[in-house]
């Protein structure tokens, strides 16, 4: 499990929940590097005096906002792994569990996102900070169980990570043009059945 999402340090108060909240979205939406104190301000409704003299400012507001929401993503997914579902079934099953999580709690794609395009560069190595790596390595363990041997596992994971948060993020545009969104049943059943099928074709590739 992650530890507490307060994220107490010596320059400041533990975070406010409406703080944690807009945080997050702005973060998410717009990324570190866009987000200012004064935008910080306006979303929580506290000065940006306070931010600054009591919450340590937006560097520490980032990494608690971060901890608190890839932590409790990260929280869910841990328990979904103790779940006894075996096979390409489990593979299916644990992607469920994130694609589930992640439409509920779009903000979360949203911040990997960012960070995967370069945000927050001056803040490297908080993917270590709230014990992502190891749930990291135990999912990749559960992949690597289903493909070829010539494939690289973590890599894998990461692609289909990435396909989820994509769609959750931006959708995808169809051959009639229209934006289909996470918000529609009806793509979110397309899509959940392409991943099974990716799923399915990855572990009859292997014979697994």
């Amino acid at each position: 499990m992650t530890e507490d999402n307060g994220m107490t340090e010596d320059n400041g108060m533990p975070m406010d929940d409406g703080l944690l909240a807009a945080a997050v979205r702005l973060f998410s939406d717009l990324g570190y590097d866009t987000v200012d104190t004064e935008m910080l301000a306006g979303a929580s409704g506290i000065s940006a005096d306070a931010l600054n003299r009591e919450y340590g400012g937006k560097r520490r507001i980032y990494q608690a906002a971060f901890v608190h929401a890839a932590g409790a993503c990260l929280d869910h997914m841990e328990a979904a792994m103790t779940r006894p579902v075996q096979g390409p079934e489990r593979a299916m099953f644990l992607f469920d569990e994130y694609l589930n999580y992640s439409i509920a709690n779009p903000q979360i794609a949203g911040l990997w996102m960012q960070r995967w395009m370069a945000d927050a560069s001056d803040l490297p190595n908080m993917e270590q900070s709230f014990g992502g790596v190891p749930v990291f390595k135990q999912w990749s363990a559960e992949i690597e169980k289903i493909v070829a041997d010539d494939m690289d596992a973590a890599m894998t994971l990461r692609m289909l990570v990435w396909m989820i948060n994509t769609f959750v993020r931006g959708g995808y545009v169809g051959v009639d043009g229209h934006r289909y969104t996470a918000d529609e049943a009806d793509a979110v059943d397309q899509f959940r059945d392409h991943l099974h099928m990716t799923i399915k074709y990855l572990a009859r590739r292997s014979g697994r």
